[in-house]
C-alpha cells in the first residue's frame, strides 16, 4: 500500500447512482463525515461490483484507506482504496426519534442553498446539508436520453480481467429515464425562498425500477410519489444532503435525503432542531 493513503472511518450518509466509468466500468460517488466530524466525498467505489460482504449501508460505520492525492480539488474528496473498505458493524440507529443520526448532521446544516453557495465561495466547502420549511413539490421529467450512449455502453461492458463469478454475472447497469427535482423552501435572511434541485440519491433509482416492476409503466409514478411525495411531505421532516458538481462547482445537487419522522408535537424548547 501507498503512503499516501491513511485510514479514516467514516460514517455512509448517502450514495448517488451509479454513472458509466471507463476506468471502473461504474462508480458511485458517497458521502459521509468522520468520527472527528469533517465531511467526506469517496470515490471511485464501483459500488455493484464489490464483493457482496463490502456492500456497506446508509449510516453504517467503515474503516478505509484514503488519498488526498487525487485531481478533484473539492476539500472533502478523498481517493479510496476500493479493496480496503472494512465494515465495523457498527451503525447510528434510529432510537428515540433519530437523536443519535440527528445529532451526527446537525453542525452541517445551513440556512439555504444559498448560504451553502456562499460559504463555498470563502471556504470551498462543497458539502452540506439543508432542512426545507416547506416542500412544494417532486418534479419528474424526461432525462435528456432515456438509455446509454453507445460510448457509455462500452463503458459498462469492458470485462475486467481479474473479475469474479459473481461480477460477471451481474446483471448490467441501466439508466433511469427520468429526472427527480424537488421544488421547497426554505428560510433565507431575506424571507422565505424558494429553490430547485436535482435529486441523484441512489434510493431514488432503486424506488425507480421496484415501482416499475411492481406497477408497470401506467402506475410506476403514483406508488413512486406515495413514498418520496406525499409520505415525505406528510410523515417526515426531510433534510437534503448537497453537494457541487466537479465540472460547474457553482451548481448543486441533492445527492441524499434524509428523512427522520416528524416529531409529535411538544413545547418549543424541548424540540430538537435541526439547525
Amino acid at each position: 500500500m501507498s503512503s499516501e493513503f491513511f485510514t479514516e472511518d467514516v460514517l455512509i450518509l448517502t450514495k448517488t447512482y451509479p454513472t458509466p466509468s471507463k476506468q471502473y466500468r461504474e462508480t458511485t460517488c458517497v458521502a459521509g463525515v468522520t468520527r472527528e466530524g469533517m465531511m467526506r466525498r469517496l470515490f471511485p467505489i464501483p459500488f455493484r461490483l464489490l464483493q457482496g460482504e463490502d456492500q456497506f449501508k446508509r449510516w453504517e460505520w467503515v474503516r478505509v484507506k484514503l488519498s488526498t492525492k487525487t485531481s478533484d480539488r473539492r476539500p472533502e474528496s478523498r481517493k479510496i482504496e476500493t479493496d480496503s473498505i472494512i465494515r465495523l458493524r457498527e451503525e447510528v440507529d434510529t432510537s428515540d426519534g433519530w437523536v443519535k443520526r440527528l445529532a451526527v448532521i446537525r453542525p452541517h446544516v445551513v440556512s439555504d442553498p444559498d448560504a451553502l453557495e456562499e460559504r463555498r465561495k470563502t471556504s470551498k466547502e462543497t458539502l452540506g446539508l439543508v432542512e426545507p420549511s416547506r416542500c412544494i413539490a417532486l418534479e419528474i421529467t424526461s432525462a435528456e436520453s432515456a438509455d446509454w450512449t453507445e460510448d457509455e455502453l462500452a463503458k459498462l461492458s469492458a470485462d475486467g480481467l481479474f473479475d469474479s463469478a459473481d461480477v460477471r454475472n451481474r446483471t448490467e447497469l441501466r439508466k433511469v429515464p427520468y429526472d427527480f427535482r424537488y421544488r421547497y423552501e426554505c428560510i433565507t435572511a431575506d424571507g422565505s425562498k424558494e429553490f430547485r434541485h436535482k435529486v441523484t440519491d441512489w434510493e431514488f433509482g432503486a424506488l425507480y425500477w421496484n415501482c416499475m416492476r411492481r406497477h408497470g409503466p401506467s402506475g410506476w409514478e403514483s406508488a413512486f410519489r406515495d413514498k418520496v411525495e406525499r409520505d415525505f411531505f406528510t410523515k417526515r421532516r426531510l433534510a437534503f444532503l448537497l453537494g457541487t458538481m466537479l465540472a460547474h462547482p457553482h451548481r448543486w445537487l441533492i445527492v441524499g435525503v434524509i428523512y427522520p419522522p416528524t416529531p409529535p408535537p411538544v413545547p418549543r424548547e424541548q424540540q430538537l432542531d435541526l439547525l
